[in-house]
């Protein structure tokens, strides 16, 4: 009998891009926005996106409960799962902690999975610039459908803006 092949060399993961539009230049195309319409083109921000002609501006004003999602599938094989992009919040609320942004991983059916990061005025300046920024989250989440939620509140007096764009959701996995 002809022996058995060997077994497969191990692949070397990479970190592959799982969102659609990540840089919110396609407009509102494959992300969910509730609540609001926080995905903007530049004509109508307050300051220039970080990269292309769009970005998502979340809250700004008093009042605010916005969502912006987007589902995706993660790969089978996906050792590790991170979240990175560029960020610029700023705030003129700078007494108290009563608006937030939260970025958690929900299930496909919307049930929380795990928060990556939740932010408050209380660590935001008056003043912002684009800085990038990088989560990794708890769990890998293989093989699951999962969506990507940024969900941003603010109180009744002196809003605060949470701007993002040139997001990335990657999973590490094979080629």
């Amino acid at each position: 009998a002809a022996p058995a092949p060997p077994d497969a060399a191990p692949c070397t993961p990479v970190w592959h891009q799982l969102l659609a539009n990540p840089g919110f230049d396609s407009g509102r195309v494959a992300w969910v926005e509730l609540g609001g319409t926080p995905i903007t083109e530049a004509a109508s921000m307050p300051i220039a996106p970080h990269a292309g002609g769009w970005a998502a501006w979340l809250a700004g004003y008093n009042g605010a409960n916005e969502r912006l999602v987007q589902a995706v599938d993660v790969p089978a094989d996906a050792a590790a799962l991170r979240l990175r992009g560029f960020r610029c919040y700023v705030t003129a609320d700078t007494d108290g902690a009563g608006d937030a942004i939260e970025i958690r991983l929900l299930s496909a059916g919307g049930a929380p999975l795990e928060t990556l990061e939740r932010t408050t005025n209380a660590g935001i300046g008056t003043v912002c610039s684009w800085t990038s920024f990088e989560l990794a989250a708890a769990a890998p989440h293989a093989g699951e459908r999962i969506q990507l939620d940024w969900s941003a509140t603010t109180d009744g007096a002196y809003p605060t803006s949470f701007f993002v764009d040139s997001l990335a959701l990657e999973a590490l996995a094979c080629p």
